[in-house]
């Protein structure tokens, strides 16, 4: 059995524990976050351990694999409207976060760019809470395929509220995407 330890807990880390069991993986799994609670010290490559500091005591988690899945970025597709002359997003856009640093959403609809855990995830969540959602993507392939358990899960709900799922070929949005995003 091998020993795996993640370091980070976003949708990066979430989807590959996911993935590592719906592929049959029987070994130990570990998620080390990488919030304020928790803060890695040291990486001992040559002898497979790592020196954290969970809620202030030192710890020493060893591993056979270890994955770095922390502070990853979001995306910003080229959409023109997305991101103004200053390279900040505009109005009413928002990308994705750690939760002390998000604006609260307040609009009764919203439109979820991007692909994989992420946006649907996001979608599911606005949708729950009574907003009106169109994820779209940029691959034709439906949300619910090749999505594994944790996404297959969520997208088994009911998907009512959505009000549609679009995907966004090529290089230029079709002309009803950019009416939804400029005003």
């Amino acid at each position: 059995m091998s020993n795996v330890l993640v370091v980070g807990d976003g949708p990066a880390a979430q989807c590959l524990v996911d993935r590592t069991r719906h592929h049959g993986f029987e070994g130990a799994v570990t998620v080390l976050g990488t919030g304020p609670a928790t803060v890695v010290a040291a990486v001992d490559r040559e002898r497979h351990r790592i020196l954290a500091h969970a809620n202030g005591a030192p710890t020493m988690y060893s591993y056979d694999t270890l994955v770095p899945a922390a502070k990853a970025r979001p995306l910003i597709p080229g959409i023109r409207g997305l991101v103004g002359l200053e390279r900040r997003l505009t109005g009413g856009v928002i990308a994705p976060g750690p939760a002390a640093g998000m604006v609260p959403l307040t609009g009764e609809t919203s439109v979820v760019l991007g692909e994989g855990p992420l946006v649907v995830e996001t979608a599911a969540s606005l949708a729950a809470r009574g907003v009106g959602v169109t994820p779209v993507r940029a691959t034709p392939i439906p949300f619910g395929q090749g999505s594994g358990d944790l996404l297959g899960g969520i997208l088994a709900g009911d998907t009512g509220p959505w009000t549609a799922i679009r995907s966004l070929v090529g290089r230029r949005p079709p002309a009803d995407l950019e009416r939804l995003l400029l005003p």
